[in-house]
């Protein structure tokens, strides 16, 4: 990894920006991304993530998140924002979004990665695909989330539903080689907020906590100035 990467850059390689490298991964096995429309569900670290991967690999994508800061930050990277809580005729609803990608000429999201772990967000991530596409969850890792499929229509539009969990080396490889190559020209470094010390590791966590900010920096190195 270059020296010159800032810390708040190069922190979440090692858990978000792999991660999403091997969600991709994942879909690209089924469904090629060039050309193609992806709906990430989730503008975490982990969405914010496999939205830049997914654009850099050809993709145009749709970012679905609650939170209007976040949608905000999604449309800077290039995705369309969608507002899963809007209704009638609001620019930021789902059906609007898709009106637009048919307006690029993409017929159909192909390709869904599901990083909330919501269970109306996989639900959509299921729903939202056309003959022949594949979701991929990501953001389901606590217990309880179970959610209702109609299986006759994943039988007849050939949809799988896939997994990941953590990555691999090679994953993580490519992760730290995305963040060198990209970070000039996009604004990860303002998705850590907040740095602390490591002395301030409750004051760390209870910000967090707010999710204010996508993530919350602790540099054991600092020190803390009153």
């Amino acid at each position: 990894m270059s020296e010159r990467l800032p810390a708040p850059v190069a922190a979440p390689a090692s858990c978000a920006t792999a991660t999403a490298v091997a969600a991709l991964d994942a879909a690209s096995t089924r469904v090629r991304l060039s050309g193609s429309g992806v709906l990430v569900t989730g503008a975490g670290m982990i969405g914010l993530s496999a939205t830049a991967l997914a654009i850099e690999a050809g993709a145009t994508v749709l970012v679905s998140e609650p939170d209007p800061a976040r949608r905000a930050f999604a449309a800077r990277l290039g995705a369309i924002p969608v507002d899963p809580g809007a209704r009638g005729s609001a620019p930021e609803r789902l059906e609007a979004a898709l009106e637009a990608l048919g307006g690029r000429g993409i017929p159909e999201v192909l390709t869904s990665i599901e990083a909330s772990g919501a269970p109306a967000a996989v639900q959509t991530a299921v729903r939202v695909l056309g003959i022949g596409g594949v979701a991929v969850l990501v953001g389901s890792v606590t217990p309880g989330s179970e959610v209702h499929v109609d299986a006759e229509a994943l039988v007849r539009r050939l949809i799988t539903i896939t997994a990941v969990h953590d990555y691999s080396a090679d994953h993580l490889v490519r992760a730290v080689a995305f963040l060198e190559r990209a970070w000039h020209g996009l604004p990860f470094d303002e998705l850590v907020g907040t740095t602390h010390a490591l002395a301030e590791l409750d004051a760390a966590l209870a910000e967090a906590a707010t999710g204010e900010h996508v993530r919350v920096g602790v540099a054991p190195g600092r020190r803390i100035h009153r």
